[in-house]
């Protein structure tokens, strides 16, 4: 994803449509009136010249044992969640072996998930990626601030959701977008309503929200 926010950035900076950009006249005062630096309160008590070890992170032991659920237990799905079914199968140090629940499907943990940043691997089409043993994938990732640029929020909806548009029926996992807050901090307006993304394409904004987010 890093390769693709690069490519923004420089699509941007060589657009011959887009005016010159000038640091020294458009300086964003939203984003000059919130502290990148500060830490964050919760982590203020935090003695960081010490090793830190938090609770969740603790080897498990037999005083510190987690419930085990057999391998091929079916999941059970409950109205406090009604589409995510967590099983752990066993531990060993801080390592655990489980199987998430998803309602495309279980996906068996630790997990290689290859990256579909726009909807898609480069290069495999999803049939081969099922149906060839040696990648078998049972789950894909997908960026959601990629795909509301490119192939865009409206086609996925026109599509049915972002299953269909891949043809893939296979769990999915879409990120946020907030790792583009960082690395694309130059198109970004930073509000405590949202954050707008200056278009790389053209001269519209791109408002990351609720509304534009694509549907899976």
């Amino acid at each position: 994803e890093q390769d693709d926010n690069n490519k923004l950035l420089d699509n941007r900076t060589t657009n011959k449509d887009t005016p010159p950009h000038d640091d020294t006249t458009t300086t964003n005062n939203n984003n000059n009136n919130i502290d990148f630096l500060a830490i964050p309160p919760e982590l203020q008590t935090v003695d960081f010249t010490k090793r830190i070890t938090w609770g969740k992170y603790q080897p498990y032991t037999k005083d510190r044992k987690l419930p085990y659920v057999p391998c091929g237990t079916p999941p059970t799905f409950t109205s406090q969640s009604p589409a995510l079914c967590f099983h752990v199968h066993g531990t060993s140090g801080r390592a655990r072996a489980c199987t998430l629940h998803l309602p495309h499907g279980p996906v068996p943990t630790p997990i290689f998930m290859p990256v579909g940043t726009k909807g898609s691997l480069k290069g495999l089409p999803t049939d081969e990626i099922t149906s060839r043993p040696e990648l078998n994938c049972p789950i894909m990732l997908a960026n959601t601030y990629h795909m509301a640029l490119q192939p865009t929020t409206p086609v996925l909806r026109d599509m049915g959701g972002l299953h269909k548009f891949m043809n893939w029926n296979r769990p999915l996992l879409t990120d946020s977008g907030g790792f583009q807050m960082v690395s694309l901090l130059k198109l970004a307006e930073i509000t405590e309503e949202g954050v707008t993304f200056e278009s790389p394409f053209d001269d519209d904004d791109e408002k990351k929200d609720k509304e534009d987010t694509p549907t899976t």
